[in-house]
C-alpha cells in the first residue's frame, strides 16, 4: 500500500540500542525503580544491595542458591563491607572475635546452623590463614558419619582401649609402692583411681582429633572434625559419660580382689580397670548405630581421647599419683578424736585434737572445708576438692559422731579462713 503523498516508505536508519552487557546497570526512570532482575550467574553488588533493601537477606540467600552457581565458593563476589547489609548474627560473631578471642569465636561459630551472606563476608575480610580455612570448614555442609565410618571408629576405640589397659597396668606397677592405704579405705581409693584412669581428658586432645582424620576409611567430612574441635570444652563430660559403664562394673571386682588379697591394692586396680574397659567396649557396641545415644561428635572425641600418643604410661602415673596425694591430704587425714601431751622442761600438759570436715557458709554457697580442732579451737587446713567430696563425707560419717556441722564464714569460728573459696572447692548441692 502506498502512502497518501505517494512516496515509498523508507527503512528506519536509526541505530538500535546495544544489548546490555552482563552485570551492567539498567536504565532507570526518575525515582526508585524495582530491584534489577537476577538471572543465573548475574548477581552483582548492585543486585545484593537492592535485594537487601527491598526484601532482606533471605531474598539474597535465595538468589545466591538459585540456578547456576557462581564460581566463588562463598557465592558472593567479595563485596566491600559497605555493600553488604550487616546481620545480627555477623555482628554477634564479630563481637566474640573482637572481645573474647579465637577459641570463643570458633565455639560460637560451631553452633551456627543457618548462616547468611554477611557472616561469610565478615569471615573472608577478617580471618586469615588457618583461621580462615577452619571457619570455611565450619560453615560448610557438615555431612554425618556413615555407618561404615562409625564402625571404623568403634574398631579403633576397641583397639585403643586394649592398649590403654596395658599402659594403665604398667603405670600402676611404677607407682604402687607409693600407694599405701588402710583396709577400710582400699576399696573406695582403688575405684577412684580406676575412674581417674577411665575418664581423665588427655592434654593433647585437640591434636588427637586432628590426626584422626587420616585414621579411618573414607575419612569423615572436615566439618565433623571442626564441630568436634568446637566441643572440646565438653570433652570432660563426654569422657565421663562414656566411662559410666566402666565405673559401675569396677567396684564389685575391686571388692572381690581385696577380699582375696587385702594388701594387694595394685592387683585390685589392674583387675578393676580390665573389667571397666570391657564394660565400656560392650556399652559402645550397643550404641554404635544409635546416633541419638552416641552422637557423631561424641564418638569422635571419645576415640581421640584414648589416642595412645597422648594417653601414655607417664600420663597415667601422673594422674594416679596426683589423685592419691590429694586423697591423702583431704580424705585420709580425717579421723577420730586423738589425745596427746605437750611436754617441756617446765610442764607436761595433755591436749586433744581431731581433723574433720565442716560446711562453711559463704555468700556464694556452702563449701566443704577441712579443719583441725585442738583443745576446742578450730583452724582452717584446706578446702576439699569437688571430686573428693563424697569420699570425704563418707569418711567423716565414721569419725565425727555429731556429723558434719555447718558454720558461718567467720574467722572467729575458723581461724585462718580465706576470704573466698577456690573454683575447685566442693559445694553443697
Amino acid at each position: 500500500m502506498t502512502p497518501a503523498d505517494g512516496r515509498l516508505p523508507q527503512p528506519d536508519r536509526r541505530r538500535r540500542p546495544a544489548p546490555l552487557r552482563r552485570g551492567a546497570a539498567e536504565p532507570q526512570d526518575a525515582g526508585e525503580s524495582p530491584a534489577p532482575p537476577v538471572s543465573s550467574g548475574s548477581l552483582t553488588a548492585e543486585h545484593v544491595v537492592r535485594l537487601q533493601r527491598t526484601a532482606g537477606n533471605s531474598a539474597v540467600t535465595a538468589a545466591l542458591h538459585g540456578g547456576e552457581r557462581a564460581r566463588d565458593p562463598l557465592q558472593v563476589q567479595r563485596l566491600e563491607p559497605a555493600q553488604v547489609q550487616r546481620s545480627v548474627l555477623s555482628d554477634r560473631l564479630a563481637g566474640v572475635w573482637r572481645d573474647q578471642g579465637r577459641d570463643a569465636f570458633f565455639r560460637e561459630l560451631a553452633l551456627v546452623r543457618n548462616s547468611d551472606p554477611d557472616v561469610s563476608a565478615f569471615i573472608e575480610r577478617t580471618l586469615t590463614g588457618a583461621d580462615l580455612r577452619r571457619a570455611r570448614v565450619v560453615l560448610g555442609t557438615d555431612r554425618p558419619l556413615t555407618d561404615s565410618q562409625r564402625n571404623a571408629l568403634h574398631t579403633l576405640l576397641v583397639s585403643r582401649l586394649s592398649s590403654a589397659e596395658t599402659l594403665y597396668a604398667a603405670a600402676c606397677q611404677q607407682v604402687h609402692e607409693r600407694i599405701q592405704a588402710e583396709r577400710a579405705a582400699a576399696t573406695e581409693l582403688a575405684v577412684a583411681l580406676i575412674t581417674i584412669g577411665i575418664t581423665y581428658v588427655v592434654p593433647g586432645l585437640g591434636g588427637a582429633i586432628t590426626r584422626m582424620v587420616t585414621n579411618i576409611p573414607a575419612s569423615a567430612a572436615a566439618g565433623t572434625q571442626a564441630v568436634a574441635l568446637g566441643i572440646l570444652p565438653r570433652a570432660g563430660a563426654i569422657a565421663s559419660t562414656l566411662g559410666e559403664a566402666g565405673k559401675r562394673a569396677a567396684p564389685p571386682v575391686v571388692r572381690a580382689a581385696l577380699a582375696a588379697s587385702p594388701r594387694d591394692l595394685l592387683n585390685a586396680m589392674i583387675q578393676g580397670f580390665a573389667v571397666a574397659k570391657d564394660s565400656i567396649v560392650s556399652d559402645v557396641a550397643t550404641k554404635i548405630q544409635d546416633r541419638q545415644a552416641l552422637p557423631d561428635e561424641d564418638l569422635w572425641v571419645a576415640v581421640a581421647n584414648w589416642d595412645p600418643v597422648e594417653r601414655t604410661i607417664a600420663g597415667y602415673a601422673t594422674q594416679i599419683t596426683g589423685f592419691y596425694d590429694r586423697w591423702r591430704e583431704q580424705v585420709d587425714t580425717i579421723g577420730p578424736l586423738q589425745h596427746g601431751r605437750r611436754s617441756t622442761l617446765e610442764r607436761d600438759r595433755p591436749f586433744t585434737y581431731q581433723t574433720g570436715v565442716v560446711w562453711t557458709r559463704h555468700a556464694t554457697g556452702e563449701y566443704l572445708t577441712l579443719a583441725r580442732v585442738t583443745d576446742g579451737r578450730m583452724s582452717f587446713l584446706r578446702f576439699v576438692d569437688a571430686d573428693l567430696r563424697e569420699m570425704a563425707l563418707a569418711r567423716a560419717q565414721t569419725s565425727q559422731p555429731r556429723g558434719v556441722q555447718t558454720l558461718p564464714w567467720d574467722p572467729r569460728s575458723i581461724s585462718g579462713l580465706p576470704t573466698d573459696p577456690p573454683a575447685t572447692a566442693a559445694r553443697r548441692n
